[in-house]
């Protein structure tokens, strides 16, 4: 029995085929080195449509629901002053309409603050502190630069919302008894921070809480070119600090945005 030689391959073919699979990988390779880019670009578009989903929820909850409670709070009241049976149910009704109300009020101001959008960051920061802080019976003090005119939108949106996880976490966790908030100009850049007296933690014993606390504040920063940090230890509070370059919006361009 004698060995038949081994066919000689075609080496064009063989050519081919190395060069179909050097195109793959570096196809797959610029893929891969393009990914944090177009990662980032769809967080944008996520949380852009986040704001605008919320902007038409807090509309509707103030325009169509807010105006349908209000307008069976006046019925049952008019009912209240022409019934002599049945009172203490009337009144019942009254009282529970009132709580949904305030209830859909509080949602839709959480969803979309006006204040926010008519106002501006300073004002919504403040507005928001003392409202968050009453209700927490904390002790607020605020204070913020006065600047030459109106940030950029979604560097306004940017800091409300970090402020607005920041002081949850201060009242879900803290048990702090005064809270801070200040913006800041410093040259170019914008200083925001959210500060605690509360009892404050250790990165290392408690590396989840603080991973969970930042991973939303921070990938929102970062998203609109902005660093976050947070200081923190037993005992002695928790400071939030959010940094972003100075952007201000061209007053056409809110007046637009109001219209539309």
């Amino acid at each position: 029995m004698t060995n038949r030689p081994k066919p000689i391959q075609n080496p064009l073919k063989t050519n081919e085929a190395l060069r179909s699979e050097i195109t793959a990988r570096k196809r797959a390779e610029e893929s891969l080195a393009d990914y944090p880019r177009r990662r980032k670009i769809l967080s944008r578009r996520f949380l852009e449509a986040q704001e605008t989903e919320r902007h038409r929820i807090a509309r509707e909850l103030h325009d169509e629901i807010g105006q349908s409670l209000t307008a069976i709070k006046i019925r049952l009241q008019s009912l209240q002053r022409q019934s002599k049976n049945g009172l203490p149910d009337i009144k019942e009704c009254i009282r529970i309409a009132d709580q949904v109300l305030s209830q859909v009020q509080n949602l839709s101001l959480d969803l979309r603050p006006p204040q926010l959008e008519d106002l501006g960051l300073s004002a919504a920061l403040r507005w928001h502190l003392d409202r968050q802080a009453q209700a927490a019976k904390l002790v607020p003090h605020f204070f913020a630069d006065e600047l030459p005119g109106r940030l950029q939108t979604d560097l306004e949106i940017t800091c409300f919302r970090v402020a607005q996880e920041a002081l949850t976490n201060v009242i879900r966790h803290a048990q702090a008894r005064q809270v801070w908030v200040q913006l800041h100009r410093r040259g170019a850049e914008l200083h925001l921070t959210i500060r605690d007296d509360g009892r404050g933690f250790d990165f290392d014993a408690d590396h989840d809480r603080a991973a969970l606390g930042l991973i939303g504040m921070r990938e929102r920063a970062e998203l609109a070119g902005g660093r976050l940090k947070l200081i923190s230890s037993p005992g002695r509070g928790t400071q939030v600090d959010l940094i972003f370059s100075l952007a201000f919006a061209a007053p056409k361009t809110r007046s637009k945005q109001r219209k539309s």
